[in-house]
């Protein structure tokens, strides 16, 4: 049985976001409303049909179009102290960045952005004048699909094909993204949604997102308590306030070996665990001498001692007796996205047109028309 996963251990994160990058981001609802002009109301389009999530910011629903008799997921925006601190930030930062990228194939297309018209009573109805984003609707998100199937049959529901069309979908989206100067800041399997009918992926959730100078690290210092602890690099888990789009990769290499086995790997109980985790697997971090990450040292929880990195020790690394049948060319691919210095780690781009693994002629990609439709 896979780990459970602890959904909110990155969404939590989300709460405790600097000051100094909410008050960047946030703004009041009626400024909102005359940026982007009236806003119809959700009950007169679109009816609700389930509640299907919840997260930090956000309430999910399944419902129908009224007018093109279509699904569609509904997002319900939850304002802490909306009072004092205006429309939510991760809210507005969502918002910013689907309008950037919600056309590409692989990141989730925002079609509408509605408000409630009057005060509902119960959980689910929501108050005056909050907003709903709505989504094309997927029938799956990766880690439940992933986790459920697991249960039932001990293995992925992916083969070797359809990993290697799932990464490509995912580094497509970060590519995109990252082409835009934005960082997701939350990559992990429960933000990757899959539609069954297009046998496509989609990159989803962007409330973390922010922008990020080419090139170079951030310009400008950010939270390290961002990403889900499971797919958050070692260069975070050191304390980085200043980083780049690397982050996401490290992100995307951790669920290339989920999507593979159907389980996560590196799953650490809390932050020191979670560096052990990663020695234990993906092998030694460099030395404090040494010339393969020199920046390390100079990283705020390694300058002032919180985090002691261990000796180097001859054990091998899990990794690769994890991935003992996997051809050379995957385990570039997953070393070069597991690669503890963030300026040697592979952009997506790079592994889009290098990777013999994804575009290789032997056991290619699958063609979206060609991905599993049905996991029995």
């Amino acid at each position: 049985m896979p780990p459970k996963r602890k959904r909110g251990s990155g969404n939590d994160r989300k709460r405790n976001t600097s000051n100094r990058e909410e008050s960047q981001s946030s703004t009041t609802l009626g400024q909102s409303k005359a940026a982007f002009g009236r806003c119809v109301y959700v009950s007169d389009r679109y009816e609700k049909v389930a509640r299907i999530g919840e997260g930090t910011y956000g309430i999910v629903y399944k419902a129908i179009d009224k007018v093109t008799s279509r699904h569609v997921a509904l997002k319900r925006s939850i304002p802490h102290h909306q009072a004092d601190d205006g429309f939510p930030a991760t809210s507005l930062r969502e918002l910013q960045t689907l309008r950037l990228c919600s056309n590409h194939d692989h990141i989730v297309k925002l079609l509408d952005v509605t408000v409630s018209s009057r005060k509902i009573s119960g959980q689910d109805g929501g108050g005056s004048g909050n907003v709903f984003f709505v989504f094309e609707f997927c029938e799956y998100d990766l880690a439940n699909l992933i986790d459920d199937y697991y249960k039932r049959r001990g293995r992925s529901p992916f083969d070797i094909r359809a990993v290697k069309t799932l990464m490509s979908h995912l580094l497509k989206a970060l590519r995109y993204m990252h082409s835009r100067c934005l960082i997701h800041r939350d990559v992990k399997l429960s933000n990757l949604l899959y539609c069954s009918k297009t046998g496509m992926l989609k990159l989803a959730d962007f409330g973390l997102s922010r922008p990020f100078a080419p090139n170079c690290e951030n310009s400008i210092s950010l939270t390290p308590t961002v990403a889900s602890l499971w797919y958050r690099p070692p260069e975070l888990l050191f304390g980085a306030i200043t980083y780049s789009q690397a982050i996401d990769l490290w992100a995307a290499g951790c669920i290339f070996t989920e999507l593979a086995f159907g389980h996560p790997v590196l799953n650490g109980k809390n932050e020191m665990d979670q560096i052990n985790k990663i020695i234990e697997y993906v092998g030694d971090i460099p030395g404090m001498n040494g010339d393969d990450w020199p920046e390390m040292r100079d990283l705020p929880r390694i300058k002032d001692g919180a985090v002691k990195v261990p000796a180097a020790s001859s054990s091998p690394r899990r990794l690769l007796d994890l991935c003992s049948n996997w051809s050379l060319a995957g385990l570039r691919l997953l070393t070069s996205l597991l690669e503890y210095n963030p300026r040697k780690r592979w952009t997506a781009s790079y592994a889009l047109e290098q990777s013999e693994y994804l575009n290789g002629a032997e056991q290619p990609p699958y063609t979206s028309a060609e991905m599993p439709r049905r996991f029995l």
